[in-house]
């Protein structure tokens, strides 16, 4: 059984609901991904869609329009795009080598990360 988070009222809330509102928003939101890949079908060149929505190491980002993916990519291998936080934007690109091998899993952050950077998506061309 799960039980139901109350939400504090907007009109008459209390400094103290807010605060274990905003709590609760940082766990219950950290590691999310909401991400749309398009062009995976195609010979084309992925983008990430307008409208994705994502958290990097605790910050929230999204798509105003399609962002492209930097980079190369190889054929006949495991290909990783990565999410990389740039200030208070986040950017695209692919994983090189020895970040490929170096992705571990974090519970704290709720993703694949290499560094700072987080996997989004993975690809064999």
């Amino acid at each position: 059984m799960a039980d139901i988070i109350s939400c504090p009222d907007m009109n008459n809330a209390d400094p103290d609901e807010w605060r274990v509102m905003i709590q609760d928003l940082e766990v219950f939101t950290g590691g999310f991904m909401c991400l749309e890949l398009g062009a995976i079908d195609t010979a084309d060149a992925p983008v990430i869609k307008a409208g994705s929505r994502l958290d990097v190491n605790g910050s929230r980002y999204r798509c105003a329009a399609d962002e492209g993916v930097s980079g190369a990519r190889l054929d006949n291998t495991e290909n990783y795009i990565l999410a990389v936080p740039n200030g208070n934007t986040c950017l695209f690109r692919y994983a090189a080598a020895a970040e490929k091998t170096a992705l571990a899993w974090s519970a704290a952050k709720g993703g694949w990360y290499s560094g700072n950077s987080r996997t989004v998506a993975k690809l064999f061309y």
